[in-house]
């Protein structure tokens, strides 16, 4: 039985990968997330999560696809039905050392950073959840397409738990959506965006009928016209990692936090992507990312993060103490 992607055209290039698949149309390429494709159970409940393995595996494909010329764009897509990514699997963060969080965060930013310079355009055909890194995947595309499915939602829930963004979602949603929308987002940590939101505030480039995403992100990636979307400076940093360090500790010693009752959102986390966005509003894209990962490392050790993950297990509400 042929699948969606070959219903459109599409003839398999590689199936090597545990947890992705890549085709080809003319000149083409449509790599599609699936993971636990090998599990019937799982396949149904997948997500996509982002671990080191499927990591390893973006990169690795985004490192053949730039030497061949005979490719003109690039579709990054999902499998599942349900989801496109819900981001980072919460047991990255379980019982990990700083170290072991700063490694994961560099590992995770180095794929975004590979698409953003990948020189030909990269489009995202979202077709479901989208949460977190798995968010932060998409706007590492050029442009992203979605489905108008109801299922097509949007987030960045990740100061729900204690953290925030890792995978330079603090970087990206401004720049797609301006800092005023994106602060909203963030720091509320919405999970709530629909297709329509994500299209109104430029989040999405285009909506499209669910059972057209292949074709029509087909037509979009074939347009001659199509252009890199992603243009910062990719290579200029001016800050290091250790006065980044220093600067979150003298902040932290100076805070006061306020706890109110029944606070969804971690307030230490929230305190944090205030100082996060104040410094890195004028700074470069390599240094903003910089910030995001020391800031991420950081709450990732506090007590309210791991309250957090506690509460998501117990399907709780998190009692935050802003420590």
């Amino acid at each position: 039985m042929r699948n969606i992607f070959e219903e459109n055209g599409f003839s398999l290039l590689d199936s090597g990968h545990k947890d992705l698949e890549v085709y080809r149309k003319e000149d083409v390429l449509l790599v599609t997330l699936m993971k636990f494709k090998g599990d019937k159970k799982a396949f149904r409940q997948a997500s996509n999560h982002l671990d080191s393995g499927l990591i390893s595996e973006l990169s690795d494909v985004f490192n053949t696809l730039a030497g061949d010329k005979d490719i003109f764009s690039v579709i990054l897509t999902s499998s599942h039905k349900v989801a496109f990514s819900r981001g980072a699997k919460i047991e990255v963060l379980m019982g990990a050392t700083t170290e072991q969080s700063r490694l994961f965060i560099e590992e995770a930013q180095k794929i975004l950073l590979q698409i953003q310079r990948f020189t030909k355009p990269v489009i995202a055909a979202i077709n479901g959840l989208t949460f977190g890194g798995g968010l932060e995947l998409a706007m590492a595309c050029d442009y992203r397409l979605s489905s108008d499915r109801e299922n097509v939602v949007f987030g960045q829930p990740e100061a729900l738990l204690g953290i925030i963004p890792g995978m330079g979602g603090t970087q990206n949603l401004p720049r797609l959506v301006g800092m005023e929308k994106a602060r909203e987002i963030i720091m509320n940590a919405r999970a709530d965006i629909n297709a329509q939101e994500a299209k109104e505030c430029g989040l999405v480039d285009k909506i499209v009928p669910s059972e057209k995403l292949i074709e029509e992100a087909f037509l979009f990636a074939a347009n001659r016209d199509l252009k890199k979307g992603f243009s910062i400076d990719l290579d200029k940093i001016t800050v290091s990692e250790s006065s980044i360090r220093d600067e979150i500790k003298n902040y932290m010693e100076t805070l006061k936090i306020d706890i109110a009752q029944d606070q969804k959102v971690a307030p230490l986390a929230k305190a944090l992507l205030s100082f996060l966005f104040e410094k890195t509003k004028d700074c470069t894209y390599l240094d903003g990312l910089r910030y995001e990962k020391e800031v991420f490392c950081r709450l990732q050790q506090t007590a309210d993060c791991k309250e957090g993950i506690k509460a998501l297990g117990e399907e709780r509400p998190p009692v935050f103490q802003g420590k």
